[in-house]
């Protein structure tokens, strides 16, 4: 039950400590579903993820996972989806053998995912008429390209690696010429060495805090890329805590927050997350005036800093 607190102060740091539960907004920004992760690892160890930002549930029973082994044309094997993808979810398709790492991580197990460097894979979409599209793609249809496809200017990269979408890319691309780009700076993806699997499942940035603590600057995130209302965000335990400035307005879907300090939000800057997060936050709030104010706490599970209770004179209700 939310409580409201009636105040008049001359001058106080208001300080309240979160546990965050916010649901039900809807602020994302993708077009649409699209591939976020792509492996191609050591033996069985693969696997396709799709991520959805739209911002909305999407049924999966309207997506199909399609391939083309060694050179072809659209679908030589189908995989059909099905349940429902949340929105800032992923859904992970893997070769049964994976190791642990990938199975505890995955939602369906095919067999079809026995990814050689030059199977192109596309997520095909529902025409709404009893057939499927291809929306988008790692790989392309046509002549066997050899060992593989270079991406981001690295040869045969879909070939012993993992492929990670960039932060920035919101829209699934069936161009596939234009997704793998030709160096890292205009390739839709990040290629990572063989058996990287430190991302999957989930698509967002992890805060590192590199350079100092302020979330607005992209250096102190892996990706160096800010989160943004389309992406999830995930703050370890590491050595600067992120605080949002009193000038930043942060927004994310999921926020998963285990460092142990929190996460800090001074007088002015705000965070909206529309999806679900865990952790603690610290609201620093500056009242500047002699005025009489309400204050009503924003999220489930807020407790207040006792230290102003007891020397403030309070109207409480509910």
């Amino acid at each position: 039950m939310k409580q409201k607190y009636l105040l008049r102060i001359s001058k106080i740091i208001f300080l309240f400590i979160l546990t965050l539960i916010y649901s039900n907004s809807t602020y994302g920004q993708a077009t649409d579903l699209f591939i976020s992760e792509y492996s191609e690892g050591s033996s069985n160890n693969k696997y396709v993820e799709i991520y959805n930002g739209t911002g909305a549930n999407v049924n999966l029973s309207n997506y199909q996972l399609w391939r083309i082994s060694n050179g072809g044309n659209w679908p030589e094997a189908t995989i059909s989806l099905s349940g429902t993808l949340a929105n800032g979810d992923v859904y992970v398709v893997y070769h049964g053998s994976s190791f642990s790492t990938i199975s505890d991580k995955g939602d369906l197990e095919s067999s079809q995912i026995s990814i050689n460097g030059d199977d192109a894979f596309g997520l095909a979409k529902t025409d709404g008429i009893g057939g499927f599209t291809l929306i988008d793609g790692v790989g392309e249809d046509g002549s066997d390209p050899g060992s593989g496809w270079d991406v981001a200017g690295i040869t045969n990269a879909t070939k012993d690696h993992t492929l990670v979408r960039k932060l920035s890319v919101t829209s699934p691309n069936t161009d596939w010429d234009e997704s793998r780009g030709t160096d890292a700076s205009d390739s839709e993806w990040i290629v990572y060495a063989k058996d990287t699997w430190t991302y999957i499942g989930y698509h967002g940035a992890t805060w590192t805090g590199a350079a100092d603590t302020d979330w607005a600057t992209a250096s102190n995130w892996d990706t160096d890329l800010i989160p943004s209302n389309h992406l999830n965000a995930i703050i370890p335990d590491v050595t600067n805590a992120p605080i949002i400035s009193s000038s930043t307005g942060a927004s994310v879907i999921d926020l998963a927050i285990t460092e142990s300090d929190g996460l800090t939000i001074n007088s002015g800057g705000s965070l909206i997350i529309s999806g679900t997060s865990s952790g603690n936050v610290t609201h620093n709030r500056n009242l500047a005036t002699t005025n009489w104010y309400l204050m009503s706490s924003p999220v489930i599970g807020e407790t207040y800093d006792d230290a102003y209770v007891a020397a403030n004179s309070l109207a409480i209700n509910g």
